[in-house]
C-alpha cells in the first residue's frame, strides 16, 4: 500500500503538471473553452490564469509530505468543479470543447473525460485517505529498493512529459512557418467585394431545398459559413457560431454550408436548427467561392453581390463578426441593414 499511495502522488503530480502547462501553451485557446462552457469572457480571462496556476500549485504540494493531503483534498474539488461543468453542458446537449491539457488534446467533451476525471478523484481519494504520516523521507530509509522504483517511474514521466511538450512546440514551428507560406494565398482568396455571389440550390439537413435567391432579401444579408463534419476546428466554433446568430438574429442570416448527409453532419444539428445546416453534395459551393476551405464565412449581401472579404480560419471568422457588431476594426466595411 505504501508503494502504491507513493505512486499515486507522483503521477497525480505529473497529470497536474502537464495539464498546467499545456494550458499555458495555449492559454488563449484555453480561455475560448471556457466561455463555450458558459462562463463569461470577463471572468474566462482571469480563470485562464487561476486554473493553470492551481493545478501546477497542485502538482508541487504532491511532492512535499506535510502538503501532499491538502494536495489531494485540493485535487479533488478541482475535479469535482471540472465534472460539474462538463455534467451540466451534456444535460443540456451541449458538447463545447474540453481544453484540460491544452494544445495536447482538445476534444470535444464526453463520457470519457468524466471517467478520466473519476479515476484521477479515485486516487486523490486514496492519498487523502490513507496517506496519513507517510513521508518520503522515511520511506527511501526502509525501503531503498522503492528509490529506485520511483526515481526511474519520475525520470521517465519527466522525459515522457519534456518529449510530448517538445513534439507540441515542433508543431506549432511547423505550422506557423505553414500559415507564413499561405499568407500570400490568404489575401487572394475569395471572391471580390460587389461581385454578383454566386447562385445555389441546397438540401437543408431536413431535405428542404433552399436558395440563395430565397435567402436574400431587402433587409436581410446572408452570411454562409462553410464547415465540414470532419474539421475539428468548425467544431470548435460552433458554440460561438451558435452565440453570433442570438447576437445577429435582427441583423442578417447565418447558415452553415457543409458537405456529406444529415447523419454525418449531427454533431452540428446539436448546435444549429436544421433549417441552418445545408449540404453540398462535394465541395462545389466552396469552390464557387474560391474558400481556401473550411471553417471560412463569407457575407452576401441583399442584393446577391458578395458584401465582404473571404474570412478564412476562426480569427478571421471573429474578426469578420466584430465588424459586424461594431466591436472590431473593420478592413472592409460590410453593409448591414438593420431589419
Amino acid at each position: 500500500m505504501v508503494a502504491v499511495i507513493l505512486l499515486a502522488r507522483f503521477a497525480l503530480a505529473g497529470v497536474f503538471t502537464l495539464a498546467s502547462v499545456t494550458k499555458l501553451l495555449d492559454r488563449k485557446a484555453f480561455e475560448r473553452g471556457l466561455t463555450q462552457f458558459g462562463v463569461s469572457d470577463q471572468l474566462a480571462g482571469g480563470l485562464s490564469y487561476v486554473i493553470p496556476l492551481a493545478e501546477i500549485a497542485i502538482a508541487a504540494a504532491f511532492l512535499i509530505d506535510w502538503l501532499a493531503l491538502d494536495a489531494a483534498a485540493s485535487a479533488l474539488v478541482l475535479l469535482g468543479a471540472f465534472s460539474v461543468a462538463i455534467t451540466v453542458n451534456l444535460v443540456r446537449g451541449r458538447r463545447p470543447e474540453c481544453h484540460c491539457f491544452g494544445v495536447l488534446k482538445p476534444e470535444p467533451i464526453g463520457s470519457g473525460v468524466l471517467i478520466r476525471n473519476g479515476i484521477l478523484g479515485g486516487l486523490s481519494a486514496l492519498v487523502l485517505l490513507r496517506g496519513q504520516g507517510l513521508q518520503l523521507d522515511t520511506v527511501f530509509i526502509v525501503r531503498p529498493a522503492l528509490v529506485g522504483i520511483l526515481t526511474g517511474a519520475l525520470v521517465i514521466l519527466v522525459a515522457a512529459e519534456s518529449w510530448v511538450l517538445l513534439r507540441v512546440l515542433g508543431q506549432q514551428g511547423r505550422m506557423l512557418a505553414r500559415l507564413d507560406g499561405l499568407e500570400g494565398a490568404k489575401r487572394r482568396a475569395g471572391l471580390p467585394v460587389n461581385d454578383l455571389a454566386p447562385a445555389f440550390q441546397l438540401p437543408d439537413a431536413n431535405g428542404q431545398l433552399r436558395s440563395l435567391r430565397a435567402l436574400v432579401d431587402a433587409n436581410r444579408p446572408v452570411m454562409l459559413i462553410f464547415v465540414s463534419p470532419t474539421c475539428r476546428t468548425c467544431h470548435a466554433l460552433l458554440p460561438e457560431i451558435a452565440t453570433w446568430q442570438q447576437q445577429l438574429r435582427e441583423h442578417l442570416t447565418i447558415l452553415l454550408i457543409s458537405t456529406g448527409t444529415a447523419e454525418s453532419n449531427r454533431p452540428l444539428l446539436a448546435y444549429q436548427p436544421a433549417e441552418s445546416v445545408l449540404l453540398q453534395a462535394g465541395t462545389e459551393v466552396l469552390s464557387a467561392y474560391e474558400s481556401p476551405g473550411p471553417p471560412s464565412a463569407v457575407l452576401v449581401g441583399p442584393a446577391g453581390t458578395i458584401a465582404s472579404r473571404l474570412a478564412s480560419g476562426p480569427v478571421e471568422i471573429r474578426a469578420l463578426v466584430g465588424e459586424i457588431l461594431g466591436t472590431g476594426e473593420p478592413s472592409t466595411r460590410v453593409p448591414v441593414t438593420a431589419s
